[in-house]
This record gives structure tokens, C-alpha cells and sequence, in this order.
């Protein structure tokens, strides 16, 4: 018997992409850049993003870069260029930047990324208890075709990633994700997104 894997979704994992003292300068030079809601979140949490008619002027890794890690864009392309070539479409480059943070209690819904073709979440705070990413399988009708004896990739309806400090998440940017309604368990979970464009 052959089975065809048809249309599988790439989403791809980067374990410790930047150092622990890295992380600590960047987390506590966010904190020093104005927040407010966001309607992404319920409960206590605060983002850097805001409303604007031209999303590329939302950018903290510029400010990242000029005060406190210079290569910081570099690298993010870098993981860009990597993601492209393995799923064989056309290069992507940074358009927008923001972080969140979230404290105990908050929720981040489901929701995707318009205008954006490949996007990252790089964690640069997780304490313990923070929620994990959690992704939607977008053939929303496999759930009510299957009774499921035990989970894999053919009939996953949502899959979890449970990650931490210095882990990169990519992903097409039209794929739901966010915490699936559970509410974060720690104070200052701290995760920058990062949207593309084509070069």
C-alpha cells in the first residue's frame, strides 16, 4: 500500500537561537518600550503593535538592533532563508516586528496572520507555566470524519508546541495558532512575531 502524505503544513522548530544573556538584554530593553491591549488577548497583556495604515512601520527589531544586538535582523533572515528553501517557495524578508507580553491569567485566541507570507514567534521569555503555541489543522472538516483511536499526523485537529526561551516557531502565516482558550500560567511571557513579505 503507497500513501500519499497530500499538502502537508511546514511548520518548523528552532531550538536556542539565541544565547541566555542575549535573551535577558533584549527581554529587559522590551520592557523599557511603550505597550498597550491589544485585541488579540483577553486578560492581562500588552503588545507593541498598533494600529497604522502601513504595518512595515512596526518594526522593535530595529530597535533591538540599534541598542542592543546588532546582527539580530541577520539572523532572523538567515532562519527565513532556511524555511523558504525547504519548502521551496519564494524567498521572504522581514516586513513587520512586535512583542507581547503576558501575564497570568491572559488568553491568546486563535487568529492568523493577514498580509504576511511566512511568520515567526521567537520566545525570548517563557517562565515556567507559560502557555504553549498551538496550531489548527486548516481541513477543519477532518475532525468530523474520523473517530480517532490514536493521534498522528494523518488526524491531528490541533497540535501543541510547548516551548521556551531562545526556540524560533515559523509557519505560513495563514495557519491559526495561538494558546487554543487556555490561560497562561506564569508573569511576563514575552514573545516577539515577526511578518514577511516577498524580496
Amino acid at each position: 500500500m503507497k500513501l500519499f502524505q497530500l499538502f502537508p503544513t511546514s511548520v518548523v522548530r528552532e531550538e536556542h537561537v539565541l544565547s541566555p544573556e542575549q535573551l535577558e538584554s533584549i527581554f529587559d530593553h522590551l520592557l523599557t518600550i511603550p505597550t498597550n491591549k491589544h485585541d488579540a488577548f483577553d486578560g492581562d497583556a500588552s503588545s507593541s503593535r498598533y494600529e497604522t495604515e502601513n504595518l512595515s512601520d512596526i518594526n522593535c527589531l530595529e530597535s533591538i538592533s540599534k541598542n542592543i544586538l546588532p546582527e539580530i535582523e541577520n539572523i532572523i533572515e538567515y532562519y527565513f532563508d532556511q524555511y523558504t528553501t525547504l519548502t521551496g517557495i519564494r524567498p521572504v524578508k522581514i516586513d513587520n516586528s512586535w512583542f507581547n507580553i503576558q501575564n497570568e491569567g491572559s488568553v491568546l485566541q486563535q487568529h492568523d496572520h493577514p498580509h504576511s507570507i511566512v511568520s515567526m514567534a521567537l520566545y525570548i521569555n517563557t517562565p515556567e507555566n507559560s502557555n504553549s503555541i498551538v496550531f489548527e489543522n486548516p481541513n477543519n472538516v477532518a475532525a468530523f470524519t474520523n473517530e480517532v483511536l490514536h493521534f498522528n499526523e494523518l488526524n491531528w485537529s490541533r497540535f501543541t508546541i510547548d516551548v521556551k526561551a531562545g526556540d524560533l516557531i515559523m509557519f505560513p502565516s495563514w495557519l491559526r495558532h495561538g494558546s487554543y482558550y487556555q490561560k497562561n500560567k506564569s508573569n511576563n511571557r514575552t514573545v516577539i512575531s515577526i511578518n514577511t513579505k516577498y524580496k
